[in-house]
C-alpha cells in the first residue's frame, strides 16, 4: 500500500478529513466504494509546498471545490488554516490562527472575524446557519457562540488553561447535541464537558488531545497525540474502542 494511501485510510478513521491525493487513480482498492464512498472537507494545515494553504472539498471521490489563504499577510503574520465545517447552506466556516472566516461557495466572504491581539483561533464549529461556536486561545481563553446575522454574542465562557500561551491551547472545542461544550485541553491533558454556565461536569485525563466530540450514542470520541491513538470513551471514562500505533505498524501515527 503506498505512502499516500496509508495517510488516506488512517485519516478516514481519525476524523474523516483527508489528505489532498484525491483524485490518484491507482490499481489499488480501498474498502467498499473507496474514495467516492464519502464526501469530505479538509484543510491543508501547514502544507508547505506552496506559499498557500488549501481548503478542499470532495465528492464522489474527485476534488469539487478549493479556496485558499496564504502563510503570510501583508500585517507580516502567519496564518494557519486548521478547523473547517459546512454549513447545511453550503457555507464554509474555517480558523485561520489569525481569526475565523466564513465563505459562500462562490467565495464570498460573508463572516469574519479578527483575532485580537495576543490571542489565536483554532476551533471553529458552525451550529445551523445563523451560528458559530469559536474558541479564542489566550489569557483568558474564551469560549464563543455568535450570531453572525446579528454580530450577537450569545454565550461566552472562560475555559481554563494549563499554559499562558495561546498556540497550544485548544484545537477542538465541540458543542454536544444537548447544549454543553466538550473541550479538547491540548496543554492540559484532559478532555472535560462543560455545561452553557462554565461549570464542568465530566473530565477525563488524556494525553494531549487534540480533538474530542459527543457520539450519538452518548460516547466520546478522542484523538490522543500525546501517544497517537484514537479513543471512544463512554460515560465512566472507560475506553470501549481504540485505534493505535500496534493497529498500523506500517506508519508513524502522530
Amino acid at each position: 500500500m503506498s505512502y499516500r494511501r496509508k495517510i488516506l485510510l488512517l485519516l478516514i478513521l481519525v476524523s474523516s478529513i483527508v489528505i489532498d491525493a484525491v483524485s490518484q487513480n491507482t490499481n489499488e482498492s480501498l474498502p467498499g466504494n473507496g474514495m467516492a464512498g464519502h464526501d469530505f472537507l479538509m484543510t491543508g494545515e501547514w502544507d508547505h509546498r506552496k506559499d498557500v494553504q488549501t481548503i478542499f472539498l470532495v465528492r464522489d471521490g474527485k476534488l469539487f471545490w478549493s479556496y485558499e489563504i496564504p502563510f503570510k499577510l501583508p500585517s507580516g503574520e502567519t496564518s494557519e488554516l486548521g478547523d473547517a465545517s459546512m454549513r447545511p447552506n453550503g457555507n464554509i466556516v474555517f480558523s485561520t490562527k489569525v481569526g475565523a472566516r466564513e465563505v459562500t461557495p462562490s467565495k464570498k466572504t460573508v463572516w469574519n472575524y479578527d483575532a485580537p491581539k495576543g490571542t489565536e483561533i483554532h476551533s471553529i464549529e458552525p451550529i445551523g446557519n445563523d451560528k458559530t461556536l469559536m474558541v479564542i486561545n489566550g489569557v483568558p481563553a474564551q469560549l464563543k457562540v455568535i450570531n453572525v446575522k446579528t454580530g450577537a454574542t450569545e454565550t461566552e465562557l472562560t475555559l481554563p488553561t494549563g499554559k499562558p500561551g495561546p498556540h497550544l491551547q485548544f484545537r477542538r472545542v465541540r458543542m454536544t447535541p444537548d447544549g454543553n461544550f466538550v473541550a479538547a485541553h491540548l496543554d492540559s491533558g484532559m478532555v472535560a464537558e462543560y455545561d452553557m454556565k462554565g461549570k464542568n461536569i465530566w473530565s477525563i485525563n488524556v494525553s494531549k488531545p487534540w480533538s474530542a466530540s459527543r457520539l450519538k450514542n452518548g460516547n466520546t470520541l478522542i484523538t490522543a497525540t500525546g501517544n497517537g491513538t484514537v479513543i471512544e470513551v463512554n460515560k465512566k471514562g472507560e475506553t470501549v474502542w481504540e485505534f493505535s500505533q500496534k493497529d498500523l505498524p506500517s506508519f508513524k501515527l502522530y
